[in-house]
């Protein structure tokens, strides 16, 4: 028998208390990109966690999924698809596996392809639908059942109605989230041919960078004033943390890409902190074409 979405996100509120922190860590948005979760229930009653992270660009959505989130069977796949706004629609289909725990062999997995209806997406509404599984190559069948999403702060009020024991642990989690959303509104891109440029009034500077896309293999290095701060650094969905001394002087930040991994360009994300002041980059570059920051002493010209 099927189960319903709050059975999944109330009963067992506490056990997704764990997965929420790690949703909440893995969660990197940028512009017009959404983070769904909720449940993946197959036609013979099994059911899974399931989340959908995806850029939308002109209609056009690119992410990935993430099947048994925190489970042993924790499964990372691509996923392709389009939006249709009058028809309040998404679409989407797992093309292949980008990562997982699973010790299922490789071509026993099966991919979903979904039509879900929308009830307004950036409002945080639910998003209901059936899905067919198929072998990769999307030729042969290999299960039936349905899916339904809700934003993450919505899974959070869920919780927090039906446990308000929980308050305490998830009133800073919801509010987090909700910072975060608003604070990638804002990304600036900076490319080889576009450098970004800051004031500062601090002894140091603190920088992450991330992959919040395509975990695909980007390396990147890490110059600080023509010195190595880091170097050949694989990307990946965990922050790397860099505080950098500054010298009073226009100090320059370089990101040299060193492989493009299987998508390019390199893209990287990252968020540099000067003073009380919090900058979110979106860096894209090709092969030993740095992407460059200038930081510049308050009151210099």
């Amino acid at each position: 028998m099927q189960q319903d979405i709050n059975e999944i996100f109330v009963l067992k509120a506490f056990k997704y208390i764990a997965f929420l922190f790690l949703l909440l860590y893995d969660v990197s948005l940028s512009a017009q990109e959404y983070v769904l979760i909720g449940a993946l229930t197959l036609h013979d009653g099994g059911s899974y966690s399931y989340k959908l992270q995806f850029t939308d660009s002109a209609g056009s959505i690119k992410g990935y999924s993430v099947t048994d989130i925190g489970g042993r069977h924790q499964t990372k796949s691509a996923i392709t698809g389009t939006i249709n706004s009058n028809k309040k629609e998404l679409v989407f289909r797992e093309s292949g596996i980008t990562d997982t725990r699973s010790s299922v062999a490789r071509d026993s997995f099966c991919f979903v392809h979904a039509r879900l209806k929308l009830a307004g997406l950036k409002k945080g509404k639910a998003l209901k639908g059936n899905f067919t599984g198929y072998r990769l190559g999307g030729k042969t069948p290999c299960g039936k059942g349905s899916i339904t999403l809700y934003s993450a702060a919505d899974v959070l009020d869920k919780l927090m109605k039906q446990s308000p024991a929980a308050d305490s642990i998830l009133r800073p989690l919801k509010a987090k989230l909700i910072e975060r959303d608003t604070a990638y509104g804002n990304v600036i891109t900076v490319t080889t041919r576009k450098a970004f440029e800051a004031v500062y009034n601090a002894p140091k500077v603190t920088l992450q960078l991330w992959d919040d896309q395509h975990i695909d293999g980007d390396v990147v290095s890490v110059l600080h004033n023509g010195k190595t701060l880091l170097s050949r650094h694989a990307l990946t969905a965990g922050r790397k943390r860099l505080d950098i001394r500054l010298t009073g002087n226009v100090d320059t930040i370089a990101l040299v890409a060193i492989h493009e991994g299987r998508e390019p360009s390199n893209t990287a994300m990252l968020q540099l902190t000067l003073d009380t002041t919090t900058h979110y980059l979106k860096a894209s570059s090709k092969l030993n074409e740095p992407v460059y920051i200038y930081l510049k002493p308050k009151g210099s010209n």
